[in-house]
């Protein structure tokens, strides 16, 4: 068995779940070779965790769509923005500063 525990950013327990490993191997291929979310998901937010996962390695997804409507801002103000507005990824600063970086650079 493993405790799965959803934090917030500030480490603060929002929720914890105890799950069986059998049959994560062949979730974690789906997901991560097979880029599909695993059929035989029960937990809500593992799920959604999966989707988002999928929509963020998405080459045209939400997160690329916004830092390319916010030309005007510089890195450090749209990171700020994007922290908030896209709480649900749970990424942080650097991810964030990285994928801003390369999406700029591929517009040029």
């Amino acid at each position: 068995e493993v405790e799965l525990c959803l934090t917030t950013q500030q480490f603060e327990r929002l929720a914890s779940y105890t799950l069986h490993v059998a049959g994560y191997h062949s979730m974690y291929k789906q997901v991560l070779i097979n880029r599909a979310v695993a059929s035989e998901v029960s937990l809500p937010p593992l799920k959604k965790g999966m989707e988002l996962y999928l929509h963020y390695k998405d080459a045209d997804n939400e997160l690329v769509r916004f830092i390319k409507d916010h030309p005007d801002l510089s890195e450090e103000k749209l990171v700020v923005l994007m922290i908030g507005t896209f709480r649900a990824y749970g990424l942080g600063d650097v991810q964030y500063l990285q994928l801003i970086r390369s999406v700029r650079a591929s517009n040029q």
